[in-house]
């Protein structure tokens, strides 16, 4: 098994799949820092679960240091059993501190910053390709895309 494409197989399996996949490998062992867009597939963090908490994190940091509106559909509630999401949420400015660890967190994450509003986290402004220094700086978080020898070159 190719550890640093495992991602890629996302574009293989439909989205109960997948679903199924981070459930039972956790989104840490099945993700890539250097492709956070899966494949347009939407993030779902139980931020209670510490996996899906870091995941959070990275979110939120890559959303900071990459230009753009980076989370697209991004939504929140406060408990799994709510059925009602909280109208109009946006990542609070306290998330660059500390990232809530509770909640449900849903978002797709965009490569390609959109300009104009500020949004949930980013800055203004477009972007063509994703932070390649912010991304490998999330490595050691993953298990995917993270060989010993990836920064040798």
């Amino acid at each position: 098994m190719d550890l640093d494409k495992f991602h890629e197989l996302w574009r293989e399996l439909t989205h109960d799949e997948g679903d199924e996949l981070i459930h039972r490998l956790g989104y840490l062992n099945c993700g890539n820092p250097l492709s956070m867009e899966w494949g347009g597939r939407v993030y779902k963090l139980n931020l209670k679960i510490p996996d899906e908490y870091k995941m959070a994190e990275a979110l939120v940091k890559l959303a900071i240091l990459e230009p753009g509106t980076n989370w697209v559909g991004e939504r929140f509630k406060q408990k799994e059993t709510n059925k009602e999401w909280s109208p109009g949420w946006t990542c609070p400015p306290t998330w660059e501190e500390k990232v809530y660890d509770w909640g449900i967190l849903e978002l797709r994450y965009n490569t390609r910053g959109s300009r104009g509003s500020r949004g949930s986290r980013g800055s203004r402004g477009s972007r063509a390709e994703a932070d390649e220094n912010s991304r490998r700086g999330l490595k050691p978080r993953f298990l995917c895309g993270c060989r010993p020898d990836d920064d040798a070159a």
